[in-house]
């Protein structure tokens, strides 16, 4: 393997951790690959430990007099980056050493994924694991479709293709920069994580995503941001209405259902299988699109007063364990 790799890194105020993550970076056993960080106005030390390792010890540029906001050095990152293979990496977080080769193998030999994530293993502050667990699945349906409400992929674990990425539009200005930029990739190639765990994610007070145990809101935010990209086939208004029907988290009691709502599901299934050159029911055996389906159908039955029908249905549907509501950030 020779392709190379550019590490894109936005940091603000990192020190606590940063010495941990640019070690891991130096201990990749795949060695073809640069540094590029975008400093946004640290005062802590950050600069000072990141030119102790760059370029004397990590190949790379620190770009740190044109400090920004995440989603615009996220996106001015992958604009600088010489290579079409960049990996994500935040200042918290701990790479294992094979985490490159095996990404970047997985890559040459399907050239059709854009974007690959692994599993991770949640630490805390200390570097302690927390025994949570964030479910990442290695199925490209099922990310792509579930991506339109709950990110399939852990941000900083990912690997993927430049030229997808500024197709795609590139990061946008947006709080929750990422899942919104995995809506829109999500329509250029495929998209999943492999089965090993790869990285170290910490959770901690200041970390993005530290205070969080319901992520509903940010979830929403993003699917607000790509609207007209949610939906093949739907105004922004209808597909936020769909969405807010067929969230994983609120398929039990989504408010008022309607057929219209079971046929745009469908429809945007289908219509999204056929621009990614999939098969027609590409999307709707995911797990996801199985439990939205079944949920809709039951908030029918309940709607027009066949709730007995729809007890019966729950109850054989439970006895098959066929999935009703996937659980993941």
């Amino acid at each position: 393997m020779s392709e190379p790799v550019t590490w894109i890194m936005p940091v603000k105020n990192g020190m606590d951790y940063l010495p941990l993550t640019l070690e891991s970076i130096a201990n990749q056993t795949y060695k073809n690959h640069s540094l590029l960080v975008w400093d946004n106005g640290s005062t802590d030390g950050t600069l000072e430990e990141l030119r102790r390792w760059i370029p004397s010890r990590i190949p790379g540029v620190i770009v740190a007099d044109r400090p920004m906001s995440v989603g615009c050095s996220l996106a001015a990152l992958v604009e600088t980056a010489s290579t079409e293979f960049c990996a994500r990496i935040d200042a918290d977080d701990i790479n294992l050493p094979e985490r490159l080769e095996r990404q970047v193998s997985h890559m040459l030999k399907n050239p059709g994924i854009v974007a690959l994530g692994s599993q991770v293993t949640l630490i805390d502050s200390n570097g302690i694991p927390t025994g949570a667990q964030w479910e990442c699945p290695s199925d490209d349906a099922e990310v792509r479709w579930r991506t339109r409400w709950q990110s399939g992929l852990t941000h900083p674990a990912v690997l993927f293709r430049k030229s997808a990425v500024l197709r795609a539009g590139n990061y946008a200005d947006v709080k929750s920069e990422d899942c919104e930029l995995w809506i829109r990739l999500s329509r250029f190639g495929e998209m999943y994580s492999l089965p090993e765990v790869l990285l170290y994610y910490r959770r901690h007070a200041a970390s993005i995503s530290g205070p969080y145990t319901d992520f509903f809101l940010g979830q929403y935010r993003s699917a607000c941001n790509a609207a007209p990209h949610l939906f093949c086939g739907l105004q922004p208004e209808e597909a936020l209405v769909l969405w807010r029907l067929t969230h994983p988290q609120r398929m039990e009691d989504p408010g008022r259902v309607s057929f219209r709502h079971l046929f745009q599901l469908e429809r945007a299934a289908r219509l999204l299988a056929t621009e990614s050159g999939k098969p027609a029911d590409y999307f709707k055996a995911s797990s996801t699109y199985q439990a939205q389906i079944y949920w809709l159908r039951k908030n029918l039955l309940r709607r027009f007063g066949l709730s007995k029908l729809a007890s019966m249905r729950h109850y054989f549907h439970a006895r098959m364990k066929t999935p009703e509501s996937p659980n993941t950030p």
